[in-house]
C-alpha cells in the first residue's frame, strides 16, 4: 500500500527527536488538554463550558496550543465541541492575552510542548 492511499486525516504528523511521527488528534488533544488543566488549575467542566475569566483564559491556552501543533480552528473546535467561529475568534481576538499570569501559564505550556512534541515559537 502506497503512503499515498493511506487516510491519516485523523493524525497530525510531528518530528520527535528528528523522526516523524503520526499522532491522533485526539490523543494530542486529551494530553494538551489535561497539562492545561495541569498549569491552570481549572476543574475540566470550567474549561470546557464556563464563561469566566479562568475558564476562557485556560481555552485560550489550550486552542493556541493546538494550533501551535497544527491543528486548524475546524478540527479544534470538533473536539472543545465549539464553533469554528468561537475558537477563531478566541486565538484571534482575546484582548486579555497580554495579562501577566496568561504570558507565564503560555510560557510553561509552550515550554512542555516543546520538550514532549518540538520546538515551536
Amino acid at each position: 500500500q502506497t503512503s499515498s492511499s493511506v487516510d491519516c486525516s485523523g493524525f497530525i504528523g510531528l518530528t520527535i527527536n528528528g523522526e516523524d511521527c503520526f499522532m491522533k488528534k485526539e490523543k494530542i488533544y486529551f494530553d494538551v488538554f489535561n497539562k492545561v488543566i495541569e498549569i491552570t488549575g481549572v476543574e475540566k467542566e470550567v474549561l470546557n463550558h464556563s464563561q469566566c475569566e479562568n475558564g476562557t483564559d485556560a481555552r485560550y491556552l489550550l486552542v493556541n496550543a493546538l494550533n501551535k501543533l497544527g491543528m486548524t480552528d475546524t478540527e479544534v473546535s470538533v473536539l472543545l465541541g465549539k464553533t469554528r467561529q468561537s475558537v477563531g475568534y478566541l486565538r484571534h481576538n482575546y484582548k486579555k492575552s497580554d495579562k501577566w499570569m496568561l504570558a507565564n501559564q503560555w510560557k510553561e505550556l509552550r515550554k512542555w510542548l516543546e520538550s514532549e512534541y518540538f520546538s515551536c515559537k
